[in-house]
């Protein structure tokens, strides 16, 4: 299974990516906020979610961000949670939070699909 919940709310963004994954040979299923992948997890099973850091409008509530990726985290598992973020976020952000990567946006997509490919390997525990 190479499925695949993209999280994003900059609709070029996403389909660009979308459309690369998929050329790739994922199966990707696409949400725009937090409460719709909260939705997507409850209905389908997913090897990996990628998520924007920032999902809502207020750009700049930081902890808000965070609590929104600790809920995705949790909800998600056993599936991996990967980080795509217009802000720099340190590797001790990305482990304390659970994260299986965290890339800056704009990111190279060979870089993406590599920490997507390794985060499916290294699935958690049911």
């Amino acid at each position: 299974m190479r499925r695949l919940l993209f999280v994003e709310d900059h609709p070029d963004t996403l389909i660009a990516v979308t459309l690369l994954l998929r050329m790739r040979g994922f199966e990707v299923s696409t949400a725009t906020s937090v409460e719709e992948a909260h939705a997507k997890l409850t209905s389908e099973q997913f090897e990996i979610v990628v998520a924007d850091l920032t999902l809502h409008k207020n750009a700049s509530d930081h902890e808000r961000s965070w609590r929104d990726i600790a809920q995705l985290v949790e909800h998600a598992r056993p599936a991996r949670v990967g980080l795509l973020s217009g802000s720099p976020v340190s590797t001790s952000q990305a482990l304390r939070h659970g994260l299986a990567f965290a890339l800056r946006k704009p990111c190279d997509f060979e870089l993406l699909l590599a920490e997507i490919e390794r985060s499916r390997i290294q699935q958690l525990p049911v």
